[in-house]
């Protein structure tokens, strides 16, 4: 049998009260019918339903709110999960997964269970994610607001007796267009995720362009005002000038007659000591921070290279279930041993070579459980990368700043050297006010050499970001040509489908037999004959369960 991919089928539903089954109900391929009388049970076995598969609900019944939990085996995509959800007033619940078969689950309380949160954080996936990941959909990559789950899934494959007749998809408050057309768009294929992306992308990158606007015309206004030089090689011509005019009166000061008195200067002798300990302060500091650097560079590489033997690992695992897959499947026609013909055997489940039992499921549940395991360190190992290298560029910033204010400190301890030994006069005083009225300037012009970097930087940045926004734009635009066609070709088919399931019903609807064309809109979660949507209740109802069908 082929398997269709993706594919999820509800195997087995058991719900619990005080530690007793109420309801326990195996389901089998193809078509399930709940039937009773009226108001036995059979919605709330549906909500049941919707609830364990991930749906939101939290307004029950009173007899079903009595109920503790809910269990469920589920296949996707041939591989057997155990899910467990507490029933509850509150939304939004947890779901408990165990990868195998219902039967294992029970045999155990807590190893093997793992459970996961209805909304996804930075370092929690959500079970909407797993089971995406299982079903083999495409993570969608949206804002806050319209996150995809499997509940928004659900919303388009559930039908209940609660919403509108003429709502396409199970009505919701604070619903937006933007998750019910992403939801069609995922269940019919034709999502796209690095389409989504681009449009994220593009998004962000408008916002940011916006601030660095906003940030590049206030620096421009703020330097203009103060009449601050904005030129970095100006700037820095500037300083290489008083540069080369401290050296000169430090060659002066070098040759002056120094007199002998200055140790009994108290005042000088505090400058001198001062100074020493602000040099000592200052070389230890740039040291440390360059020990720093040197340390966090070692680590932000060990995590790249840590990271990258976890990627490895799970492209291996990847690389071993196919190979399972594909081995699993060659036939065994003689024996390896005695070369006699091996009759198969009456049960997919016994070996015909060694007579056992096969397990299907084991392996295939633990080989993605520690798929799941890898990624989720591969996500946290990321998180801690990250954080390193923003430390490592902290760190490095800080250096320059630090070296010129160490070897400020140097020139101005080696001054006072000489100094404590000499008798200043006038002369050498101008010299050292000019020398410090420099070095000053200097400072001050190192500031502004930043502030003109954080401008440059921003202009560059703001070019790029133009540039990007351009190339994500015209990405855009030729993928939205590309899905158009895959849009075109699923509505096709839906067409055609429920076109034949009204043409074949009781000719009690004219418009039915005639129909041409079925209209379907997301956006506005609304459904169409021939752009008509009026008929009378039982014929739009059947008309709805058309469409899902199809």
């Amino acid at each position: 049998m082929i398997l269709l991919k993706p594919q999820l089928s509800l195997r087995r539903l058991c719900v619990f009260c005080k530690g007793l089954s109420v309801y326990d109900e195996y389901f089998h391929d193809g078509v399930n019918i709940i039937r009773g009388t009226n108001s036995s049970g059979k919605s709330t076995i549906a909500d049941f339903i919707f609830f364990i598969l991930g749906g939101d609900h939290n307004k029950w019944k009173p007899e079903a709110e009595r109920c503790d939990y809910i269990i469920a085996e589920i296949e996707i995509n041939n591989i057997i999960l155990t899910l467990k959800r507490m029933v509850s007033n509150s939304s939004r619940q947890n779901m408990a997964i165990y990868w195998g078969t219902l039967a294992d689950a029970s045999k155990s309380v807590a190893e093997g269970w793992q459970e996961f949160p209805f909304r996804r954080s930075e370092n929690i996936d959500s079970f909407s994610q797993v089971l995406f990941r299982a079903l083999e959909f495409p993570e969608v990559k949206n804002d806050n607001s319209s996150n995809i789950t499997m509940h928004q899934i659900l919303r388009l494959i559930y039908i209940d007796q609660l919403s509108s007749v003429e709502s396409l998809m199970r009505d919701e408050q604070f619903d937006t267009p933007l998750t019910r057309n992403t939801v069609g768009e995922v269940l019919f294929g034709i999502y796209d995720d690095s389409l989504y992306s681009d449009e994220l992308s593009l998004r962000a990158k408008q916002k940011e362009l916006e601030s660095i606007s906003r940030q590049v015309d206030g620096l421009i206004e703020i330097l203009g005002e103060t009449e601050q030089e904005i030129e970095i090689k100006k700037i820095e011509a500037t300083i290489n000038e008083n540069k080369e005019q401290i050296q000169k009166i430090q060659a002066t000061l070098d040759n002056q007659t120094i007199l002998n008195k200055i140790l009994e200067d108290n005042d000088l002798l505090t400058v001198y000591k001062e100074l020493h300990t602000n040099l000592s302060f200052l070389k230890n500091k740039y040291s440390s921070t360059l020990n720093d650097v040197q340390a966090l560079e070692y680590e932000v590489e060990d995590s790249r290279r840590f990271i990258s033997s976890l990627q490895k690992r799970v492209d291996a695992l990847d690389e071993s279930i196919k190979t399972r897959e594909t081995l699993g499947q060659l036939p065994i026609s003689f024996c390896p041993h005695c070369l006699s013909p091996i009759h198969p055997e009456l049960s997919e489940d016994i070996c015909s070579l060694c007579k056992q039992n096969i397990q299907k499921d084991g392996l295939s549940s633990q080989a993605l459980r520690m798929r799941q395991e890898l990624l989720l360190q591969i996500k946290e190992s990321d998180l801690l990368l990250t954080e390193k290298e923003n430390k490592l560029t902290v760190r490095k910033a800080a250096l320059p700043e630090l070296n010129e204010k160490t070897r400020n400190a140097q020139l101005r301890f080696d001054e006072t050297m000489l100094k404590v030994k000499t008798v200043r006069d006038e002369y050498i005083d101008s010299l050292l006010i000019k020398k410090g009225e420099l070095q000053g300037e200097i400072e001050f012009l190192l500031k502004q050499v930043k502030a003109a970097m954080i401008l440059e930087n921003a202009k560059s940045k703001k070019m790029r970001l133009g540039s990007e926004i351009k190339g994500l734009e015209h990405s855009i635009q030729t993928k939205r040509a590309k899905q158009k066609n895959r849009i075109d070709t699923a509505f096709d088919k839906i067409n055609e489908y429920a076109r034949l399931l009204l043409t074949s019903d009781l000719p009690r609807e004219e418009a039915f037999q005639t129909v041409k064309n079925i209209q379907i809109t997301f956006t506005k979660n609304t459904f169409a004959v021939d752009n008509r949507n009026q008929f009378s209740a039982s014929s739009i109802i059947y008309l709805k369960n058309s469409i899902h069908y199809a």
